[in-house]
């Protein structure tokens, strides 16, 4: 049987009737205001999304009588939205249910709460380029007080404050405290940045601390992490100390902002450990202060030979150069100098610290030739120059001239003999500490001479110092003199028998007493030289030859109240010449002997007589004897420490060009250095140099030498 429908759309069955008829109803209804998406209905286990305003149905009819109940199971988004119902529930009827109404409004989105600011406070800040992060940013600080980062934090963002750069001028430590977590819901105002100027440091020295070999000329420069203020940079706040603890005179100033100069009055002592020390007096310009004293130590070097130079400049022969020096490191020089057809005596003056003056001739006659020019020089720096003058009538007398502090007087020549019926020659001259000079020479008929100037006075008159014996001959007279005006003369005298050595002593208030004879007679004697002490103790030394073995050097030792002793041999070669002998005392009284070996024992040799002993030592050569070395002229003098200077001149045949200047030094019971050349090796041929040291230690040798073309007077310091 076929059911039939009605036009209601609902359906019946075409069966008999009882209850229900069989019609099936939808369930559905309006939505309204829905801009969102995802709106999802339910009904019972038939879900229905919705995805536009107007009518909806669930799938699926449902009988008469049958319950329903729609519920929202998803709020619509994108915008959110909140969707209400009304009519979502009941039982069907006969009729499809339209009346469940959804309205669905937009949900107002709520503001996001608003950012909080990240700052605080800097406190000390002084210097300059301060910047701070807060691991988003960089912050710029110029000033103390309240900072803040350009950028607010909102809720539960982290910051971390970190200095990024640290200011400068003056440098300065900024240190961030609570500088770190995350926002909450209030400012963060509680971040401190507390600045402190850094301290003034050291940053570096020139010379570097503990350094060695620092040349005594140096100028110590200090540089410092800060400007300093210059008005704190004294002599007082800056020093520079021996260890020793003797202070060195220096000038101090700012260089460079940030540099202080050091530059010692005088070249600093050698070999000698100095400490620079910069007191907490010191600042930068900003008030940086130093925590403790800064200080700075080094060694100086050892003295050294400079260069040699020529100390004149003019176009005649320059020969016989004489060298003097005093305690305080002045010295002056004479020498010999060709003028067309005569030779005149020309000098030139050292002072400390400004170096030899230009050469001046200290004669003026034009008639005669000068020659064998001496030189002695007092403690105030005032020079005594004797030579022998040869005049138009023939005759040489001998001839004076002073050095003051006007210099010298050409035109104040003085005759220091007045018997001008006599030639002289040999001069040789001395000081003692107060200034009074003695003079010794040979007059004609080979007799021995002496005369007296007193500081500051005239020459008072000769007196011949040897017996006047017609058959004897006397020549080449050495004089020493010590600090209280006490010498001694030695010379070497003939006879028909042979020659032997002559010697007198002259005692301050009471004149020369009479002189003797201290060595033996024998075949040939020559170059006696004389040496003195402060306690009137001498020394003389001389080459002796018997003409049955070689050339050998000889000594006699002189004591107040006893008088000459019986001399002896002070070589320990017998085999080979030995020549030209030297002596000297140190200010202690201990003696130094030198002379030049010859052949296989081609050195110069020493030996030392010391204090309290009762012979002199074995000699020993200076530096490994050379059978090629030919050896001449060795000169010595001590310092003030005891410290001996020796010079000579050498030939090596197939090591030099020619005859050079070498020297060496003996420390005080120490060992000769090596020797080493103090002009250069292609300088040309040189020789007869002569030496004179200063108490420190000064030494200033001067010496003739060819270049090939003229001859000239060459010196070198050893400072």
């Amino acid at each position: 049987m076929l059911a039939a429908c009605r036009g209601d759309g609902h359906s019946r069955d075409g069966g008999g009737g009882g209850g229900s008829n069989g019609a099936t109803y939808t369930i559905g209804g309006t939505v309204t205001g829905l801009q969102g998406t995802g709106l999802k209905l339910r009904n019972g286990a038939t879900d229905l999304s919705v995805a536009a305003n107007g009518a909806f149905a669930f799938p699926g009819n449902l009988p008469t009588g049958t319950a329903y109940n729609v519920t929202i199971v998803t709020q619509p988004t994108s915008p959110a939205q909140v969707c209400s119902m009304t009519g979502g529930s009941g039982t069907v009827g006969t009729s499809n249910v339209t009346n469940i109404a959804i309205a669905c409004t937009t949900t107002a989105t709520p503001p996001p709460p608003a950012p909080h600011i990240v700052g605080g406070v800097v406190s000390g800040l002084t210097g300059q380029g301060l910047k701070v992060n807060d691991g988003i940013e960089d912050l710029a600080v110029t000033a103390n007080g309240a900072f803040t980062f350009p950028t607010a934090l909102a809720s539960g963002g982290a910051y971390n404050v970190t200095v990024v750069t640290q200011p400068t001028n003056p440098n300065q430590t900024c240190t961030v405290s609570s500088g770190s977590g995350t926002v909450s819901t209030s400012d963060i105002t509680n971040i401190m940045i507390a600045c402190v100027t850094a301290p003034l440091t050291l940053t570096s020295s020139s010379p570097a601390n503990s350094a060695t070999a620092i040349s005594r000329a140096f100028v110590p420069v200090l540089t410092f992490s800060a400007t300093l203020d210059a008005t704190t940079v004294t002599s007082n706040s800056v020093t520079l100390t021996t260890a020793a603890g003797a202070s060195q005179a220096i000038t101090v100033e700012v260089t460079s902002l940030n540099q202080i100069t050091v530059t010692p009055a005088t070249k600093l002592a050698p070999l000698t450990s100095y400490t620079l020390t910069v007191s907490t007096g010191v600042s930068g310009i900003r008030g940086e202060q130093l925590t403790s004293a800064v200080s700075v130590t080094f060694t100086t070097s050892d003295k050294a030979w400079q260069s040699a130079a020529s100390i004149e400049k003019n176009d005649g022969a320059a020969t016989a150069p004489q060298i003097a020096a005093n305690a305080n490191g002045n010295a002056v020089a004479v020498w010999t100098q060709t003028e067309g057809a005569i030779t005149r005596i020309w000098s030139s003056y050292y002072t400390l610290g400004s170096g030899w003056s230009t050469a001046v001739p200290i004669e003026n006659d034009m008639t005669g030739s000068g020659s064998a020019p001496q030189v002695a020089i007092d403690p105030q720096g005032n020079a005594l120059a004797v030579w022998v003058q040869k005049y138009s009538n023939g005759l040489s007398y001998l001839q004076s001239n002073r050095y003051t502090a006007g210099g010298w007087q050409p035109g104040a020549v003085t005759q220091v003999e007045t018997d001008n019926a006599a030639d002289a020659s040999d001069p040789q001259i001395a000081f003692d500490a107060n200034g009074n000079a003695l003079v010794v020479w040979t007059r004609y008929q080979n007799k021995i001479w002496a005369v007296r100037r007193p500081a500051g006075g005239a020459w008072e008159h000769e007196v011949q110092i040897e017996p006047a014996n017609g058959a004897t001959v006397a020549s080449k007279p050495q004089i020493a003199v010590n600090a209280s005006g006490n010498a001694l003369a030695v010379w070497v005298e003939s006879d028909l028998n042979g020659q032997y050595v002559m010697a007198n002593r002259y005692t301050a208030g009471s004149g020369w007493a009479t002189a003797g004879m201290i060595s033996a007679n024998v075949y040939e004697t020559r170059a006696a030289q004389v040496a003195i002490d402060a306690n009137g103790n001498g020394l003389a030394v001389w080459e002796q030859y018997d003409d049955k073995t070689v050339v050998d050097i000889l000594s006699s030792r002189f004591t107040p109240g006893t008088g000459w002793r019986t001399a002896r041999s002070i070589t320990t070669d017998k085999a080979h010449d030995a020549k030209a002998p030297q002596l000297a005392f140190d200010a202690k009284g201990n003696a130094l002997a030198v002379w030049a070996g010859t052949l296989s024992s081609g050195a110069i040799w020493s030996t030392r007589f010391a204090v309290g002993a009762s012979d002199w030592d074995a000699a020993t050569p200076i530096g490994a004897p050379n059978a090629f070395a030919t050896l001449d002229t060795p000169q010595i003098a001590f310092d003030g420490s005891g410290t001996a200077y020796a010079v000579w001149a050498q030939y090596i045949s197939g090591q030099y060009k020619g005859t050079h200047i070498v020297s060496s030094r003996l420390s005080a019971g120490g060992t000769w250095t090596d020797p080493e050349l103090i002009e250069p090796d292609d300088f040309g041929n040189a020789s007869v140099p002569q030496i004179a040291v200063d108490a420190n230690g000064n030494a200033t040798a001067v010496w003739h030498q060819s270049d090939g073309t003229r001859d000239n007077v060459v010196a070198n310091r050893f400072e």
